[in-house]
């Protein structure tokens, strides 16, 4: 899996935070977990347009914030260091933000979800934060290595760019 490769562990936390946001959105939908904070839902009435498009769930935001996810992920993986750290700083940001408003979201029980349910959301919400430090970690780590190549690239006349791709896929 490209051991010691930043390029690698970014793509798949980044693909694992996607992955994870897709199945706890179904969960979410099957579950009747709607976003109270956000929607001020006042019952579990949850519809699969607020899912992909709307608040998302308690714990997971709108699918469509998944499909921009992806193509960031596709602009991060560019050649192009411009590109790739601006798409990785961007990426890195929004799921620092969505793992700190998933935690801060940990506030008493809604009134609307039994204390089983919000046991269940707590827990996959606490998931949901460790993916996203994991995402975090590894897409600073991403963005650091890639700034040191090409300033070495930069000082022996080199074209820059991002940190290299992992052997498996070559």
């Amino acid at each position: 899996m490209g051991r010691g490769n930043p390029r690698t562990a970014f793509t798949w936390a980044i693909a694992v935070f996607i992955g994870y946001n897709v199945l706890v959105s179904v969960i979410g939908l099957i579950a009747k977990l709607p976003d109270v904070v956000a929607s001020g839902a006042k019952t579990d009435s949850i519809t699969i347009g607020q899912v992909l498009y709307g608040n998302g769930t308690i714990m997971s935001p709108p699918l469509l914030a998944m499909v921009a996810a992806a193509l960031l992920l596709w602009g991060a993986r560019a050649r192009r260091l411009l590109v790739a750290c601006a798409c990785t700083t961007v990426l890195t940001l929004v799921t620092a933000v969505a793992s700190l408003d998933e935690v801060e979201g940990f506030s008493p029980r809604p009134a609307i979800y039994t204390a089983a349910r919000w046991d269940f959301a707590i827990v996959l919400g606490v998931i949901f934060a460790v993916i996203g430090v994991a995402v975090v970690v590894s897409g600073i780590w991403y963005l650091v290595k890639s700034i040191r190549l090409a300033l070495r690239s930069r000082d022996r006349g080199r074209p820059a760019q991002t940190a290299r791709r992992s052997d498996v896929h070559s």
